[in-house]
């Protein structure tokens, strides 16, 4: 299903699973908890969404069925035992009936009916729900960032949340705390699988220059030591050090002091610590290209310096009632993305379906 996988990738993704071998703080977390989370994706969710469909639906057919029972049995009793096929079915000539009343009661009979019969969850509807979960997270996570902005139906304006007070500030990350990473730099670690065995890569900061307090300086970048790369064969594991630091005048002339030199430092060190790999299985899955973007092959190896750079040097923010604040969103969600007043005339039990199993 595609809406499901969809769906699934995107909670990876928000879940940071990738990430889940690393061996320090939340991420050695993860780690321990990566099958739980692996297993409630694959499994627990689609399960879920099948149980409260099941739960919706079998509470509006009992509920129909008795109503349904009901009317069979007024009209046997006001209109004749033999109205009615042994299926269920009205009989024709009964149908047509001059009786206003008895022709009243065999609409509404009918229309009970339908209403049980057609009370089921479709493949359709499943779909639904995952495509309305997968754009209710996706509103608020951007480039791995959980971003509290709440959107007004398909407009890019977004929605502030103002109750009528004389004097309002608001601002983007309202209700979350600022964390500052510079600080808090730890070696970052993956395994990956190799023609040979099990191999471990570890990236090492082996020097760090940082800026006084809880500010930012002078911008610093992260330097791969290609000349230190180190393999161990007997524990298999690769080794690459990592200085961060201001970059010197010359290499300021050569590419700039901007976003671009960090990605330039790690372009041009990469044929050099590839090079410096003896165990050759291990260089030809650290050079394998993973996608081309904007005729750029990245490789395995540099997508993950891409990421030890970045999550090092990116800061966040923590929300303070993220349950509260979700809670709020989805029903805010719900109205403006499902009911909607055009669906006055239309099918509102299905809709009503769908906010169910959906919260």
């Amino acid at each position: 299903m595609g809406a499901l996988k969809q769906l699934q990738d995107l909670l990876r993704d928000l879940f940071q699973l990738e990430l889940a071998d690393l061996d320090f703080g939340l991420y050695r977390l993860l780690h321990l908890k990566k099958e739980e989370v692996e297993a409630f994706l694959t499994e627990q969710l689609p399960r879920r969404v099948e149980e409260a469909f099941q739960s919706v639906t079998g509470e509006q057919r009992s509920n129909l069925e008795e109503d349904v029972s009901k009317l069979a049995g007024r009209i046997k009793e006001e209109i004749g035992e033999e109205a009615l096929l042994p299926n269920g079915d009205v009989k024709p000539e009964f149908r047509a009936t001059k009786v206003k009343s008895a022709r009243a009661l065999i609409s509404e009979y009918e229309t009970k009916r339908q209403q049980f019969q057609s009370v089921k969850a479709t493949e359709a509807q499943k779909t639904e729900v995952f495509n309305h979960l997968y754009a209710f997270f996706s509103r608020y996570y951007e480039a791995g960032d959980f971003i509290p902005r709440r959107r007004y139906g398909a407009r890019k304006a977004y929605v502030v949340p103002y109750n009528g007070e004389e004097t309002f500030f608001h601002w983007a990350n309202k209700n979350q705390h600022y964390v500052k990473t510079g600080e808090a730099f730890r070696d970052y670690s993956f395994n990956i699988e190799t023609l040979s065995g099990s191999c471990r890569v570890r990236f090492v900061l082996t020097s760090a220059s940082l800026p006084p307090g809880n500010i930012k300086g002078d911008i610093r970048f992260f330097f791969p030591l290609s000349e230190e790369v180190n393999w161990n064969a007997e524990s298999r594991t690769l080794q690459i050090p990592f200085h961060y630091r201001l970059p010197t005048e010359e290499e300021i002339e050569k590419r700039g002091k901007n976003s671009k030199l960090q990605e330039s430092v790690l372009q041009r060190a990469l044929p050099e610590i590839l090079n410096a790999i003896p165990d050759f299985t291990l260089r030809s899955t650290l050079a394998e290209v993973l996608e081309e973007k904007e005729e750029q092959k990245v490789t395995l190896l540099l997508k993950r310096m891409r990421h030890f750079c970045r999550r090092n040097t990116t800061d966040y923010f923590i929300h303070r009632d993220l349950e509260g604040f979700l809670k709020g969103e989805l029903e805010f969600y719900l109205k403006d993305q499902i009911i909607h007043l055009a669906d006055a005339e239309g099918d509102l039990d299905v809709k009503v379906r769908t906010i169910r199993v959906i919260r």
